[in-house]
């Protein structure tokens, strides 16, 4: 979970930072002493939309997971008769039409 500040808490240079996302909508990027960015900080709408992405990124990986699992116990060569089969059907779908 993300950790929260309460920005009357904060000093100034954070104060701007946060109205640079309010008001111009775009990140700031906040370095450390050797000038390495560390953290980002970024408009809220822009946060749930990364959070709704990493969401269906995970969705989507476990189905494949799902589809390597499924196909373990099937030998290589019968996978691959199996594409080619569909392949070949598809394009014989695609000449009719």
């Amino acid at each position: 979970m993300a950790q929260m500040i309460q920005l009357q808490n904060s000093d100034k240079t954070l104060r701007r930072m946060v109205e640079t996302c309010r008001n111009q909508n775009e990140e700031c990027v906040i370095q450390d002493n050797q000038n390495r960015p560390v953290a980002v900080m970024m408009p809220i709408e822009r946060y749930e939309s990364y959070q709704a992405y990493l969401k269906q990124k995970k969705k989507n990986f476990a189905i494949l997971d799902t589809v390597a699992e499924d196909l373990k116990n099937y030998e290589p060569d019968f996978i691959e008769r199996q594409i080619e089969k569909a392949v070949q059907e598809v394009k014989a779908d695609a000449k009719k039409q």
